[in-house]
């Protein structure tokens, strides 16, 4: 899943048994994640964050609300 590449680094960082990088391009790296090992919340909020870095501004702005 699509992340800043901080955000991606320190995922790895934290559980690399869970997380491992996929592939980068400028700000982004993508993540590969073990869905039997990830914990549920995080992977939610990790889906949440890929969805806001590539939906349009007008999709974030109806989510939010």
């Amino acid at each position: 899943m699509k992340a800043l590449r901080e955000e991606q680094q320190a995922m790895i960082a934290e559980n690399p048994e869970v997380y491992t990088a996929w592939w980068e391009s400028g700000r982004f790296g993508w993540l590969d994640v073990d869905l039997d090992r990830a914990d549920d919340d995080q992977v939610e909020e990790l889906l949440t964050e890929a969805w806001r870095l590539n939906a349009p501004k007008y999709l974030i702005a109806q989510w939010e609300n």
